[in-house]
């Protein structure tokens, strides 16, 4: 009892506990090696990264073709106008000399030309992880796109563990003060 009182009032405290729009984890069924849900793109056949669904993992892999390369994507939908959102992906890449480069997480807004890259950063674990703070804007209404890009991995193999969105709730962006400086010079 005591404990979730205190829960209940850190929660309180903190604001709104995120609501979760997506958690894939790669674990349910598949169509074709393709998790539900999700579609696989590649430019062409010749170009196909070979690909697998493990347990907790959709796996990509190279297969000795250097120019292989190809996309996990999936639609999203129940966003709202100026709500702001947190997506994150988690994955792994062994046999790629630049894991930032090979592997992408890209959020397409509206209107094919609108994206937005998530920032990756390595973790203690060895694996990558890759995040997006964004507020939704009046398109975003409709459904967003995520797209899970893997490429130019000839002898290697990219993992994609868990994606996540959260709505946040009461949260508010830092602050980023500008300064301003002029420099008056005359011959």
């Amino acid at each position: 009892m005591k404990t979730s009182i205190l829960a209940f009032l850190i929660a309180g405290a903190l604001g709104a506990a995120p609501e979760v729009i997506l958690h894939e984890t790669f674990r349910g069924p598949s169509k074709d090696g393709v998790p539900e849900g999700w579609e696989f793109w590649t430019p062409r056949p010749a170009m196909r990264l070979k690909t697998a669904l493990t347990p907790g993992a959709f796996r990509m892999e190279g297969n000795g073709n250097p120019h292989a390369k190809g996309r996990l994507w999936r639609s999203i939908a129940g966003f709202q106008e100026g709500q702001w959102y947190r997506f994150e992906v988690r994955y792994s890449a062994t046999g790629v000399p630049n894991p930032a480069n090979a592997a992408m997480a890209v959020v397409q807004l509206p209107g094919n030309q609108n994206q937005r890259a998530l920032t990756p950063a390595r973790l203690p674990s060895g694996e990558w992880q890759a995040s997006l703070t964004l507020q939704a804007p009046k398109e975003a209404v409709q459904d967003l796109k995520l797209h899970l890009f893997a490429g130019y991995i000839p002898k290697g193999a990219v993992e994609w563990k868990e994606v996540s969105v959260r709505r946040l709730p009461g949260y508010a962006p830092p602050s980023r003060p500008v300064q301003v400086v002029v420099i008056d010079s005359q011959p």
